[in-house]
């Protein structure tokens, strides 16, 4: 009996055991794994948009069912192919390729709405279409009943795993404009401070001479080495700086993304290296100097100007091995050199008219710069010797 006892005590114990840690199960629910979620219409009229004179279109979304409290992030993606297939293009050889016809406009959302620029749903446009003049997007337009159909989805991503929202779809008249000889990106971080006055637009990426949409700033990365970039249009919007999806991300390349980037870091911070981002694909690449120990300068300047090879005109550091000047006025047309220290045993020049071609690769030694008159802001690095000019 008493063994009997015993054993009627622990299956009793067993019980209580068991429902207790059902009971505990019941009030910590694990998260289910939605496949979708929903995409609402826009309010926004959704056909013959004007992207011209669009502002914004809002969008939102409602959260997937991951049957408990979660905070999951949240894209917004948009693409000219109704499945979000690749597209067919050329690369820069003449070789067919397939490319991806995707571009993530909004990224890092934890919140369910967000909106998304007509000029950013252009530029998508006429890059998946080819579009370089005006008669190539009438031919588009003509093709497509006088407007390209766009495609939207939103993407959730919760514990490393993304689910997409339905498609929702609008129809878009884009507009083409000349493009820019270059567009003006302007890093905030370490190496320029966090400000966001306007007076501390002056850490300008320089643009390559080489290839269309990639500008580089080149700099001995001091203190943590983070950066963020932005359009002069969205100065001092946070929402609107270029970064990286991940904050704190220092890979050696990646992918840009803006709205709710991160900061990135450069992976060696204290030493010198060339940041390059190409906006053609939206990437980044970290490139270190083979050259650590890059001469420097006290001070670099413009010699020449109206003939007066005696005055020098100063430029002001802006990070190691970075100057700009900003609203420097020239009177006439003149030639210029760029020097170091006031001397000439480092001067950069190169044959090319300001006029014709704003930016270059001035080279040691190098014949006289040519500029028109008109006032710019003017930006050189002593390592590459890259300069900009930037018209006002």
């Amino acid at each position: 009996m008493k063994n009997l006892k015993i054993t009627s005590g622990l299956l009793m114990a067993m019980v209580i055991f068991a429902t207790s840690c059902s009971d505990d199960r019941d009030h910590n629910p694990t998260a289910l794994e939605p496949v979708s979620f929903v995409l609402n219409e826009p309010e926004y009229p959704t056909t013959n948009i004007l992207l011209e004179n669009t502002s914004g279109i809002s969008f939102a979304w409602s959260q997937p069912e991951y049957g408990t409290t979660v905070v999951p992030t949240y894209t917004l993606q948009v693409s000219t192919e109704k499945d979000f297939s690749d597209i067919p293009s050329v690369d820069d050889d003449g070789n067919d390729i397939m490319v991806s016809s995707v571009t993530t406009l909004v990224s890092g959302l934890t919140t369910v709405s967000t909106s998304i620029k007509g000029k950013d749903l252009n530029t998508m446009i006429l890059k998946n279409y080819g579009i370089e003049s005006t008669e190539d997007l009438l031919v588009a337009l003509a093709a497509n009943n006088g407007f390209i159909p766009v495609y939207i989805r939103a993407t959730s991503t919760f514990n490393e795993q993304t689910i997409n929202s339905n498609i929702v779809s609008i129809q878009t008249i884009p507009y083409f404009v000349e493009p820019a000889s270059f567009t003006q990106y302007y890093i905030v971080g370490a190496m320029t401070g966090w400000s966001t006055g306007s007076t501390s637009m002056w850490g300008l990426l320089q643009p390559s001479a080489e290839e269309k949409n990639v500008y580089s700033y080149t700099t001995l990365w001091e203190g943590d080495g983070n950066l963020k970039f932005w359009e002069p249009e969205d100065w001092g919007d946070w929402g609107k700086a270029w970064s990286t999806p991940v904050d704190g991300d220092n890979s050696p390349s990646g992918i840009l993304v803006k709205d709710g980037s991160g900061a990135m870091v450069c992976p060696e911070p204290g030493a010198v290296y060339t940041y390059t981002i190409n906006m053609s694909d939206f990437t980044y690449l970290w490139t270190k100097c083979d050259d650590q120990n890059p001469p420097t300068y006290t001070s670099i300047s413009l010699i020449g100007v109206d003939g007066d090879w005696n005055t020098d005109h100063d430029l002001t550091a802006s990070s190691p091995h970075n100057w700009y000047i900003k609203d420097y006025t020239f009177a006439a047309k003149t030639e210029f050199k760029f020097r170091a220290d006031g001397a000439w045993d480092a001067n950069w020049g190169v044959e090319l008219d300001i006029n014709d071609t704003p930016y270059g690769v001035g080279k040691q030694n190098g014949p006289n710069i040519t500029t028109p008159d008109g006032t710019f802001d003017i930006y050189f690095n002593d390592i590459t010797g890259e300069f900009t000019f930037v018209k006002k």
